[in-house]
C-alpha cells in the first residue's frame, strides 16, 4: 500500500506532497498581500536534525527553525528564509506549523496532557482535528491598524502592526524580572 495516501487511523504515517495553503492574514512584500505558502511534510532527515535542537532551543525559535525545514515557498519567497518567517505574523506562523503537522502526520493530532496539580499524576488524551483549528483568510487584514483613545478632551491615535514571529521569539526570551 502507498503510505504517501495512508491515514493515521490505519497505524502508518500519513506522508502527503508539497501542498498549497492560504494563511489568513498573509505578508505585505513591496505593497502586495501575500497569502500562499508551499509546504512539503517533513522527512526523517528533517526529523533527526529537529531532535537534535528541541530541547537546545526556546519553543517559538524552534518553531522558526521546524518551519524554515518545511516552508518552501511563501509568495515570491523561495527558498524562505528565518527573517521571513520572523515576519509573518503569530497567528500565520501557527497556521503554518498545523499546516506542517497535517502534511506530515494527518488531520487529527491525539496529544497527552499531564495534570500541571502537584501530587497529581493524571493524564488527559486530547483528540484534535486539525483543519478545525484553522482559520480562513481574513478579508480586511492590513500591514497596519489604527486605533482611537478617548481621555477625556484628549485623543489619541495609535498605529500598529499585529505581533510577528520576531515579536513572540523576543517576548519568550525576555527577562522580565
Amino acid at each position: 500500500r502507498d503510505k504517501r495516501h495512508s491515514s493515521k487511523e490505519d497505524g502508518e504515517r500519513r506522508v502527503t506532497q508539497r501542498a498549497m495553503v492560504t494563511l489568513p492574514c498573509g505578508l505585505w512584500i513591496n505593497g502586495i498581500r501575500e497569502q500562499i505558502a508551499f509546504i512539503r511534510p517533513l522527512a526523517g532527515v528533517d526529523e533527526l536534525f529537529l531532535a537534535g535542537t528541541a530541547k537546545q532551543l526556546p519553543p517559538r525559535r524552534f518553531a522558526t527553525l521546524l518551519l524554515s525545514r518545511c516552508v518552501e515557498q511563501f509568495g515570491p519567497l523561495s527558498p524562505i528564509d528565518e527573517k521571513a518567517l520572523r515576519d509573518l505574523p503569530a497567528g500565520d506562523r501557527e497556521a503554518l506549523l498545523l499546516h506542517a503537522w497535517r502534511s506530515t502526520f494527518g488531520p487529527r493530532a491525539r496529544l497527552a496532557v499531564d495534570c500541571p496539580q502537584p501530587n497529581c499524576d493524571g493524564r488527559d488524551i486530547i483528540d484534535l482535528d486539525i483543519d478545525g483549528l484553522l482559520r480562513p483568510p481574513y478579508h480586511d487584514a492590513r500591514p497596519l491598524y489604527e486605533a482611537t483613545i478617548e481621555d477625556g478632551d484628549q485623543r489619541y491615535v495609535a498605529l500598529f502592526r499585529l505581533p510577528n514571529g520576531g515579536d513572540v521569539e523576543a517576548a519568550e526570551e525576555a527577562d522580565f524580572s
